[in-house]
């Protein structure tokens, strides 16, 4: 760079460096210089979208993606990283295009990647129907099977405790009280002298603060940083009977733990909207409104229905009473949402 500081090029993948090293700031003003000494080099607005995505200005990634594209318009990452943008933005049509794009190209580790993608946003498409959710998880499932190898955990499972069932929950949001609010309605109130109960956990512990109600009894494992083979090993040597998964495709890492089947009976709870696409999974979990008979030929799972809902919502914390409601006052209703911009829909 002090030899050549007019060569665009060069300054470009000084730029790729400074990325790389996560200085974002920096790098964006070398790929802004690079591309006032030429315009038309494609990898220094590919570079400068990649930043602009991650310092969360994605409207300007993706003007930078869309020239990246105009000079190179085969490039597959940048179609992948393009659909980054408009799903951020809730244009989910749009991010499931760019995603399948990048899907077809030459590159198998791409391809892998796009198709995690599809998988795990197609749900919020107005455009998806139950059979193209059940398409795209399958496609994502059966790639990250061959990936990884068959299922074959080589730990021997210990004998079963007399006149208990062990079960297994995992999670990464354990710690997290209103994610969990639906859960630990059903954790809190196994009853001790006929389960018991493991928690696998990927983030902090869970705590009175996030809702659970600590039993001397169950077994709380930290699960931070192991890999899945690791964690299907532990879930074996735990002796679990049923391993229920809590995360869904929010966690989409962890699916490939029930891909190994590390326990006789797998099962997808809470968290879990539309079919897993996973063979491993023996059951989902659900209720009469949110799977309706006529859905299940789009389920690889075994539909068991609950009375009710199928969440348990549990708050034990003081609340205020419930208020009369605003419309009463104008006579109208008033929506609000805290949502991510991809889970709201004006139709």
């Amino acid at each position: 760079m002090a030899r050549n500081p007019n060569d665009g090029v060069l300054t470009t993948q000084y730029a790729d460096a400074l990325q790389e090293e996560g200085q974002l700031v920096k790098a964006g003003a070398e790929y802004r210089r690079a591309l006032g000494l030429d315009a038309t080099l494609s990898d220094a607005w590919y570079g400068l979208g990649r930043v602009e995505l991650d310092l969360g200005a994605t409207g300007e990634a993706l003007r930078c993606f869309r020239r990246a594209l105009g000079l190179t318009p085969d490039r597959g990452t940048a179609h992948f990283n393009l659909g980054k943008a408009p799903f951020d933005l809730g244009e989910i049509d749009a991010a499931l295009g760019h995603f399948r794009i990048a899907a077809d190209g030459p590159d198998p580790g791409l391809r892998h990647k796009a198709l995690g993608a599809l998988a795990c946003i197609v749900p919020g498409s107005p455009c998806a129907d139950h059979l193209a959710v059940l398409q795209a998880r399958r496609a994502w499932a059966e790639l990250e099977v061959a990936r990884k190898g068959p299922a074959n955990p080589s730990i021997q499972r210990p004998e079963a405790s007399v006149g208990k069932l062990r079960v297994g929950y995992c999670s990464r949001f354990f710690h997290a009280r209103n994610w969990m609010k639906p859960v630990w309605g059903v954790i809190n109130h196994h009853d001790r002298s006929a389960f018991e109960v493991h928690l696998f956990s990927d983030a902090k512990p869970p705590s009175a603060e996030s809702g659970y109600q600590a039993d001397p009894l169950d077994h709380v494992h930290n699960a931070r940083g192991m890999s899945n083979a690791d964690l299907a090993s532990l879930v074996t040597r735990s002796g679990i009977d049923i391993l229920v998964d809590l995360n869904g495709y929010s966690f989409q890492r962890r699916l490939g733990v029930f891909m190994r089947r590390p326990a006789p009976v797998i099962v997808g709870w809470f968290n879990m909207y539309a079919t897993t696409g996973i063979d491993a999974f023996d059951y989902i979990i659900g209720d009469a409104a949110v799977i309706p008979t006529c859905e299940e030929q789009f389920y690889c799972e075994r539909v068991l229905r609950v009375l009710g809902s199928y969440l348990a919502y549990s708050v034990p914390y003081p609340v205020p009473d419930v208020a009369p409601p605003p419309c009463l006052a104008p006579g109208y209703i008033t929506f609000a949402s805290l949502c991510s911009q991809y889970k709201i829909r004006t139709r």
